[in-house]
């Protein structure tokens, strides 16, 4: 609680809004200014109380009781309990791929793996042949994309072909966008912390694939999410109101059915949550994340975000000053490239 105390102000007149508008919803009815205003603030404390937000909303609806939790039950959770539909399946690749690692991978499995499949050789092709790596002479063939690149950037390119596909369809393209910009900055931030840049890459690529679900959801589940969106709620906050369940957490389960590694699941279940300290990568993400706010201007997804940066930092050991400098040389990559 004293942790969040100290910026407690900044964040007084988002909750006021919100709880306004939890009362619109309610027919403008002052009676429930007390019963919003409380719904709020259980779920901005959660971060103190080790719960998501969807168990703070959950905790406090199973406090209230007769009118009050009756009335409220028509905004939160009112469209009854939501479950995925046709999820995507891992690409085959991307399984071979989690089965090598940098140091033994070798260009001829590389070599096989894009091969396998048009989508990764046209992409690596594609980076072999781009301005960071071009020449005067265009690469034709994977093998030599694959030399020109080096390994590790060849997987990099790989990994990223087999995610793309999964957010093919239009309306995901944004998500997409944002996913590949949180993978190169966790990328990075692994390098300044010094940890395993490839997994970081990797789980930035995948962090927000939870929000696929959503694509299934009944239109009028989409609907209201985005009229809280609209409103101001953060996103996981939006979401959990909604779908009783946030993105990290439907992505947490869709990256178990495929079983991938534990920590890897682990840091996209908690990458809003770094407070619990619960890994290194689970902090990168969520710094990844922050990233994406500061410098491509996305929406912040969640509640308490100066505490939550502090935490994160304190968790991989690096300072705001390593990750302003980052985002300096961000900014001025997106400038050099507009």
């Amino acid at each position: 609680m004293e942790a969040l105390a100290g910026i407690r102000r900044p964040e007084l007149a988002a909750h006021q809004e919100r709880s306004r508008h939890l009362v619109s919803r309610l027919g403008g009815d002052r009676q429930y200014e007390e019963i919003c205003a409380d719904l709020d603030r259980a779920v901005e404390f959660s971060a103190c109380e080790g719960r998501s937000v969807a168990d703070a909303i959950a905790g406090y609806l199973g406090d209230l009781s007769g009118a009050a939790r009756a009335q409220l039950g028509t905004i939160v959770w009112s469209l009854g309990t939501f479950v995925p539909r046709n999820l995507p399946v891992m690409p085959k690749a991307a399984g071979r791929l989690m089965k090598t690692t940098e140091e033994h991978t070798t260009t001829r499995e590389l070599e096989d793996i894009a091969a396998s499949d048009p989508v990764l050789a046209a992409g690596i092709l594609q980076a072999a042949n781009s301005a960071r790596f071009g020449s005067r002479f265009e690469i034709n063939n994977i093998r030599d994309a694959v030399m020109r690149v080096g390994v590790p950037e060849a997987r990099k390119a790989l990994f990223a072909s087999c995610v793309s596909r999964l957010f093919a369809s239009k309306p995901l393209q944004e998500i997409w966008q944002h996913s590949q910009f949180v993978a190169d900055s966790a990328w990075e931030i692994a390098g300044i912390a010094g940890m395993e840049q490839e997994a970081a890459y990797v789980a930035g690529l995948l962090h927000d694939i939870g929000r696929l679900a959503f694509v299934t959801a009944p239109v009028k589940m989409r609907e209201w999410e985005e009229s809280f969106l609209e409103a101001g709620f953060p996103r996981v906050y939006a979401e959990a109101l909604v779908y009783q369940k946030d993105h990290a957490a439907f992505g947490a389960d869709l990256l178990r059915k495929w079983t991938l590694p534990d920590g890897l699941v682990e840091a996209v279940e908690y990458h809003h949550r770094p407070e619990l300290n619960k890994s290194a990568l689970q902090a990168v993400l969520h710094l990844a994340e922050e990233m994406s706010v500061r410098v491509a201007w996305t929406p912040e997804e969640d509640l308490w975000r100066e505490m939550r940066r502090r935490a994160a930092l304190d968790q991989l050991g690096i300072s705001t000053g390593q990750l302003s400098d980052l985002a300096t040389t961000q900014k001025a990559g997106i400038r050099a490239s507009a």
